[in-house]
């Protein structure tokens, strides 16, 4: 399956086996800027008993888009 995705959502399903593997929500992503990785990782909320902390997450890449960065954010879940 990984051999037919490009390369920014096969780290994303990587990072996202990563988080099922610790026994968490199987959802990893890739924050992409200029055709670079420059951020990863994966679901941790069960792992760290923190149900907020997606939020905060998404509240962060939201405000940097407000300051006019340019980041692409590509998630992806494995079942």
């Amino acid at each position: 399956m990984t051999e037919s995705m490009d390369p920014y959502m096969r780290a994303a399903y990587e990072e996202a086996l990563a988080g099922r593997s610790e026994g968490g929500i199987p959802i990893g992503a890739v924050l992409v800027r200029n055709g670079e990785i420059v951020g990863r990782g994966h679901n941790r909320r069960v792992q760290l008993g923190n149900p907020i902390l997606l939020y905060k997450i998404l509240e962060a890449l939201t405000r940097s888009k407000r300051e006019k960065n340019n980041f692409t954010l590509l998630l992806n879940e494995c079942g």
